[in-house]
C-alpha cells in the first residue's frame, strides 16, 4: 500500500521561492508581497509594466568581478527589488546581501550621468529561514538598513534598502 506522506517546505527553499514569486502566473502573489513589503500600493503594482527576472545574472562593471546571480530580479518604472531566499542566514550572509545590493545599485548609473539625485530606489528584501548565530534574529525582524551617520542618527539616502523577513 502506497501512502502519501504531506511534506512542509519552506518559502526559502530554493526552487519554490522562485516559481511562487517569479512565474507569471503567481504574479498576483508577487504584487501582494511587494505592496506589503514596500512603499509602493497594490493598485498601483498592478497598473505598471512588471518584468521580472528569475536567476538573474547581476551585471559586471569589469570583466574581473565575480559572477552572481540574484534569484529574482523586479524591475519597473525604474525601480529594481532584489528577492533572495536564505534557507540559512549567518555572518557572511550579511556581506553576501550587501555585496548583491551594492553590484545592481553601481550598475544604475550610467557614463556621462551628471544627477546622482535621479537614480531610482533599489530594494533587496531577503527571506530568510534559519539564523546561525541566534543574536542575528534581533538585527533582521522588520529590519531595513539604510545609509545613516552613526554619530548623530541622520539619515543620508534611502537610495538603497535591505529588508529582512525571517520566517519562524
Amino acid at each position: 500500500m502506497i501512502t502519501k506522506e504531506k511534506q512542509f517546505l519552506s518559502l526559502s527553499h530554493d526552487l519554490l521561492f522562485k516559481e511562487a514569486f517569479a512565474h507569471l502566473d503567481n504574479r498576483d502573489i508577487l504584487i501582494y508581497f511587494l505592496s506589503c513589503f514596500t512603499d509602493f500600493t497594490k493598485e498601483y503594482l498592478e497598473i505598471v509594466d512588471i518584468k521580472v527576472e528569475y536567476e538573474s545574472v547581476l551585471a559586471k562593471t569589469k570583466s574581473s568581478d565575480k559572477s552572481v546571480r540574484g534569484d529574482v530580479i523586479i524591475k519597473f518604472d525604474g525601480h529594481i527589488i532584489n528577492l533572495e531566499a536564505y534557507s540559512s542566514f549567518d555572518r557572511n550572509s550579511f556581506d553576501k546581501s550587501m555585496y548583491y545590493i551594492m553590484r545592481i545599485f553601481s550598475t544604475r548609473a550610467n557614463r556621462g550621468n551628471k544627477s546622482y539625485k535621479k537614480l531610482e530606489k533599489v530594494i533587496q528584501i531577503n527571506i530568510v529561514d534559519d539564523v546561525i548565530p541566534k543574536d542575528l534574529i534581533e538585527k533582521m525582524v522588520e529590519n531595513t538598513m539604510l545609509v545613516k551617520d552613526a554619530k548623530n542618527n541622520e539619515i543620508y539616502s534611502e537610495i538603497f534598502q535591505i529588508k529582512y523577513l525571517h520566517l519562524f
